[in-house]
């Protein structure tokens, strides 16, 4: 994985690079203000600069899908509880405490949804969720039912600095089998709490972003797809490898049955023989 734009392909194709280009620049300059950061022991603001970097490169694309640099500069903010080792002998080969990382829970669904129903899926295991940076936003009642059903707690963090959030995120984890992350491209704060696997559980990212660039590539021991392009994207243009990516469709709810069509014409005012066009 290199932090230079992959712009063979496109520039074959004709496309205008300029704008690709100047972002890829801007990235640069914004990581290297976070590494100046680091440099003084200005830790903090190194990780706010880092969080700037990388929406940056989320919503403005830069050539590249992930940056090693980035990521390196992240695990280097990396909270102290991550320092300290367990044995893996303590965890249960089959995880029966799993802690969903959220950034933000939605109620419109979406990723939100994505976590929800695998919740719901598994009657199996207690699932508890943790949200890095839901602020004064309510929980969507149907993602908070399904955690209480499989008998786990929720947990916001309260507002607070990134690195503070990491280090309560740390303690978090350290309880829990297994940890599903479903972060925004460019939460720092889980990223950083996560980085080092030392004492942690496994963490499963939900790469619900395919196509953008998101941070947390170093910090996932299982990167999961919803589809086959994305997990080659992955491979290709973020470095995952292989072996720790896997590809799981969506879970969606089947839809509900409807009226047969005589009554649905009728309840429409459509008489039998018309035809309707939608």
């Amino acid at each position: 994985m290199s932090d230079e734009p992959a712009l063979g392909s496109a520039a074959e194709d004709g496309m205008d690079l300029s704008g690709i280009l100047a972002n890829h620049a801007r990235l640069q300059t914004l990581i290297a203000a976070a590494e100046a950061q680091v440099a003084t022991g200005r830790l903090e603001e190194a990780a706010v600069a880092a969080q700037q970097a990388a929406g940056w490169a989320w919503l403005n694309h830069a050539g590249i899908h992930a940056s090693p640099r980035l990521e390196a500069l992240v695990r280097a903010l990396a909270p102290p509880g991550a320092q300290r080792r367990s044995s893996p002998t303590g965890r249960p080969v089959r995880p029966v405490r799993v802690l969903h990382v959220l950034t933000q829970a939605y109620p419109t669904g979406g990723h939100t949804r994505w976590s929800e129903r695998i919740i719901r899926a598994d009657r199996m295991r207690r699932h508890s969720l943790v949200l890095t940076g839901q602020g004064q936003a309510p929980v969507p009642p149907w993602l908070a039912a399904s955690v209480r059903a499989s008998g786990g707690r929720i947990e916001a963090l309260a507002a607070a600095p990134i690195l503070e959030r990491a280090a309560r995120l740390r303690r978090l984890v350290e309880g829990f089998d297994l940890v599903i992350a479903n972060l925004h491209p460019n939460d720092v704060a889980a990223v950083a709490a996560l980085a080092d696997p030392r004492g942690r559980p496994p963490v499963a990212l939900l790469n619900h972003a395919d196509h953008a660039f998101w941070l947390g590539v170093g910090a996932a021991d299982l990167v999961v797809s919803f589809r086959r392009s994305g997990e080659r994207l992955g491979i290709r243009r973020r470095g995952v490898d292989p072996a720790r990516s896997a590809v799981s469709a969506l879970p969606v709810d089947p839809p509900a049955a409807g009226p047969p069509r005589d009554v649905a014409r009728a309840g429409l005012g459509i008489r039998p023989d018309e035809i309707v066009l939608l």
